[in-house]
């Protein structure tokens, strides 16, 4: 064909990546079967995917001149010379390909098999990754870096100037213009596309108006804003408490002050709210805020605390999930009782200072952190080289959050033990956390949530005779109950204040009482083998009293069990 009688209706960028956006969701369904059926981390799997995608790619080009995504789109893949590709080319094409993604490939291979990722190499194997695709961005047949190694280009229509029929035979249409479908097609994933980049935009916007704020946010500020006058001597006292645990935050080094000082500054802010909330101020968050703002321009008066104050407020903000701090958000809004305020009377209304509360809630935060380390180490096991959340995201979490306990054991070294001490871990039941609320009414109801619903959790929590949910359940009977507490975080040998452990809670001579205490039996052994192994099958004999166990991923050697029982590994039968 002359490529002089035909006008060339080129492709860019954004109808390429729509057409690559629905390839990728028609290869979406073929590759998952195949990872399904080999397993995605299986070298076979790996050559399969390589040439289904190659076949795809190459015959479509060649039988319908374009994949099934560029054909939905109204693209159509030629040669330079606007003539049909053929297979040999294609598959050329599909080939250079692979030499542009190599660089990407040999990263993730590399990073899942030392089970680490370094951050600014895969920046810097990403963006060498896209240059070859820049090039469409600077050529007039808008061809990448594979595209004119192969000599193919992408185009939209070939429009036959002389009125001549076109005789490649794109389109029925000798005008070769987009269907009505294909138009349709565009628009709606135009829409999917632009709907990230808006959001994208957007946030980009309100993080730079929340971290930078105004050109004169660096500036001291002097002004004390006004307060409504209450003449309410706690809510004096917590704004006195504010005020010095805020100057403390601003003057603070390290995550651990910084998170020692947010604590306890938000801890004061709640206890004000509540008193607020009494005084029947409609607007007590604007006041709130108020106080909160006063306390932190009372120590900023210089440029550099100002500085130190948004620096300070911004790592914490930085590192939300490292130190879940979400978690840690509602921890604080239980200890200082803010949800709930007729039940300030043990916080708030007797006037304990914010130092004290942050001690109950590093019990309760703490705990929870050890328990998400635990699910962490779990996953860990069980994750595959090659998912998303894979080993190497899991490996990533368990060094930050054991690395972060460590720190506060550290800078605890100096405190009294009052983390330990059962005034701290004994509480009234209205005390508990709304989860703690939920796992105490499954034990004395006999509720039975969904497998997997108490999985990491920590139920060794005590109510203030220091019974445990447990218990609870053993002593109204509830083995079903058992069963699901044996996924949690459990210690069957935890006393209560008379000394009494749960099997002591069987009671004798009911019909139930030997179910009872086969569940214990299976909950304590399920504890043996947590985070080491995956446990498929689990069954007490009642005559023999012999635990029957059949694991998966380690063998039973590995274990130091008692003789009663018997541990099967993942290939032998029980």
């Amino acid at each position: 064909m002359e490529e002089g009688k035909y006008e060339v209706k080129y492709v860019g960028f954004f109808y390429r990546l729509m057409a690559w956006i629905l390839d990728m969701i028609i290869l979406s369904v073929p590759l998952t079967l195949l990872g399904n059926i080999f397993g995605k981390e299986d070298y076979l799997y790996m050559a399969l995917f390589m040439i289904f995608w190659w076949l795809y790619t190459s015959y479509s080009i060649f039988k319908w001149k374009g994949t099934l995504g560029k054909r939905m789109v109204g693209l159509y893949v030629l040669k330079t010379d606007t003539n049909p590709v053929s297979f040999f080319q294609a598959s050329l094409r599909y080939l250079y390909s692979l030499f542009i993604y190599l660089p990407l490939v040999v990263y993730m291979v590399v990073s899942v098999s030392l089970e680490t990722e370094n951050e600014n190499i895969r920046r810097m194997v990403l963006f060498i990754t896209f240059v070859p695709f820049l090039m469409m961005f600077f050529n007039a047949k808008r061809q990448t870096l594979y595209d004119y190694f192969a000599k193919t280009v992408v185009v939209e229509s070939v429009v036959n100037i002389f009125g001549q029929p076109n005789t490649i035979e794109i389109t029925p249409n000798p005008n070769a213009k987009p269907t009505a479908l294909q138009k349709s097609t565009r628009g709606v994933m135009g829409i999917i596309i632009l709907i990230p980049i808006v959001y994208g935009i957007l946030y980009f916007i309100v993080m730079y108006i929340v971290f930078n704020g105004q050109k004169t946010s660096d500036n001291p500020v002097k002004t004390i804003l006004k307060t409504q006058e209450y003449n309410n001597t706690k809510i004096d006292f917590y704004q006195k408490e504010l005020e010095e645990v805020t100057g403390e935050f601003i003057e603070a080094e390290g995550m651990y002050n910084i998170f020692y000082g947010d604590v306890r500054k938000t801890l004061a802010l709640n206890c004000i709210s509540s008193f607020l909330k009494e005084e029947g101020n409609e607007n007590w968050l604007r006041e709130m805020r108020r106080y909160r703002d006063n306390a932190r321009n009372k120590y900023a008066t210089t440029v550099k605390r100002v500085k130190k104050a948004k620096k300070n407020e911004r790592y914490i903000g930085q590192h939300f999930h490292d130190y879940g701090l979400g978690e840690a958000n509602d921890i604080i809004d239980e200890v200082s009782n803010t949800r709930e305020v007729e039940k300030n009377n043990q916080t708030c209304e007797k006037l304990l200072t914010s130092t004290t509360m942050y001690y109950t809630f590093l019990e309760k935060y703490i705990s929870n952190r050890e328990a998400t380390l635990v699910g962490y180490k779990i996953e860990y096991a069980e994750a595959k080289p090659s998912d998303t959340l894979n080993k190497s995201f899991y490996k990533k979490e368990i060094e930050q959050i054991s690395k972060w306990i460590k720190e506060i054991e550290k800078n605890l070294k100096t405190i009294p033990s009052i983390v330990d001490s059962k005034t701290v871990k004994l509480r009234h039941e209205n005390q508990f956390s709304s989860e703690e609320k939920d796992i105490w009414k499954c034990a004395q109801k006999g509720y039975v949530r969904g497998t997997g619903y108490y999985k990491h959790k920590n139920l060794n929590f005590q109510n203030e005779k220091g019974q445990t949910p447990l218990m609870i359940a053993v002593k109204n009977g509830k083995p079903s109950v058992i069963y699901g507490f044996s996924e949690g975080i459990l210690d069957v040998s935890i006393k209560d204040l008379e000394g009494k452990t749960a099997y002591e809670y069987i009671e004798n001579g009911k019909a139930s009482s030997s179910q009872m205490y086969g569940a214990l039996k299976r909950a304590e052994a399920t504890q043996i083998f947590r985070d080491k192994a995956v446990i498929s099958k689990i069954e007490y004999e009642h005559d023999t009293g012999i635990i029957k166990v059949k694991i998966k991923n380690v063998k039973c050697r590995d274990f130091n069990l008692s003789t009663n029982i018997q541990c099967n590994d993942a290939k032998e039968q029980l």
